[in-house]
């Protein structure tokens, strides 16, 4: 049994089976990942969650691969471990590969041998990735960040990005051997490519079912016509034609403003497409009168502004392409918080029920006036 992460709910036991396990690392030689004996992967997302137990540890010694575990989600532990242990291999969130980016904590080290790094849990912005490239590059190891794809309930990977080519930056990569994925509406009709929906996935790899929870198990599984049973991921997002995956995010994540539903990884598409900002989230915030805004946190890339001063400028241009690309003043925020990072829970994710009880440190920006706006054009 392991746990869902319980990101924007409770965390619920999974009963994965011996076939899960192993159907999974039957699938990886498939990604150009090196997995002869001898080698070493770092093992840092916790062994309740299936990423930690399947991926992370089971692989691995299935192989003869060595693991060293260190569960601490901390920078200077993370590059110390690289640094001191060697691992040719990882999967760890984003913000713990934005480390190599400080330079007094890589040293000027070579890490030739770390070869096959893989991100997954956090939005990985184009820039970054090439920054983070640039660093491997720059100290022996040229290789590419890699995403995945996965959910404890479909036994850890999904899709996968390969080492092989670099198409698809922005994708989480394609479906392992034996997976098949499909989009949907809301009334389980499967779209084209590009078109956006549920994203649907058979695989060999799934969960028994919810530990005592027949309730949601019946949510969850869903049998088509030709008795396939496939599992309902909650996710959105869509494929193209060459069968890479892109995931925009969670069905539930959304608000709704003034009576109008709005998917709250939208507006966070949005902001991500802006060199100035690093990471960001969009949540519901509810004022004093029962009145539900959108509240945007954001981490800023201190090295384009000069001051303070420029940043609330800049909220202001953010607020502008929201509303290009929407066309709905309701939907622009005007309640920020600038953030040197995010919490994160034990799963390695965002901890999002956590930043949801934060009430302090916002800035409410002059709520946004199209006609205002045309006057100074």
């Amino acid at each position: 049994m392991v746990y869902s992460s319980g990101t924007m709910g409770s965390s619920k036991g999974i009963l994965l089976s011996n076939d899960s396990f192993q159907n999974s690392i039957q699938a990886y030689p498939s990604s150009g990942v090196d997995v002869t004996r001898g080698q070493k992967f770092y093992q840092i997302i916790p062994p309740w969650f299936s990423t930690g137990l399947s991926t992370s540890i089971h692989l691995p010694l299935s192989y003869g691969v060595s693991v060293l575990m260190d569960p601490r989600f901390e920078r200077e532990a993370f590059i110390k471990n690289v640094l001191n242990h060697k691992p040719n291999y990882a999967v760890a969130p984003t913000s713990m590969y934005e480390a190599f980016l400080d330079e007094k904590l890589l040293k000027n080290k070579n890490i030739s041998y770390f070869n096959y790094p893989f991100e997954g849990g956090e939005p990985l912005k184009e820039e970054v990735a090439s920054k983070i490239e640039d660093v491997f590059a720059n100290h022996g190891s040229p290789v590419l960040l890699r995403t995945a794809y996965g959910q404890c309930e479909c036994g850890a990977a999904i899709t996968t990005q390969t080492q092989k080519n670099k198409d698809g930056r922005g994708s989480v990569g394609m479906a392992l051997p034996g997976i098949n994925i499909k989009i949907v509406d809301d009334n389980f009709n499967e779209l084209s490519y590009y078109q956006r929906g549920q994203i649907l996935v058979d695989t060999p790899c799934g969960m028994i079912g919810y530990y005592k929870n027949e309730e949601a198990n019946k949510k969850y599984f869903r049998y088509d016509e030709a008795g396939v049973k496939w599992s309902c991921t909650d996710d959105i997002g869509y494929l193209d034609k060459d069968g890479n995956l892109y995931v925009q995010g969670r069905a539930s994540d959304f608000s709704v403003i003034n009576g109008k539903k709005t998917y709250n990884f939208d507006l966070e598409n949005i902001i991500m497409k802006f060199n100035e900002i690093k990471m960001c989230d969009v949540l519901p915030m509810t004022d004093s009168n029962g009145v539900c805004n959108l509240a945007v946190h954001i981490v800023p890339n201190m090295e384009k502004f000069n001051n303070q001063q420029d940043i609330m400028d800049f909220l202001k241009v953010i607020q502008e392409a929201i509303y290009n690309e929407l066309g709905d003043v309701d939907l622009v925020p005007f309640i920020f918080k600038i953030r040197d990072n995010f919490p994160y829970a034990k799963s390695g994710k965002r901890d999002t029920r956590k930043i949801m009880k934060e009430t302090d440190g916002f800035i409410t920006i002059e709520k946004y006036n199209r006609s205002k706006v045309l006057e100074k054009l």
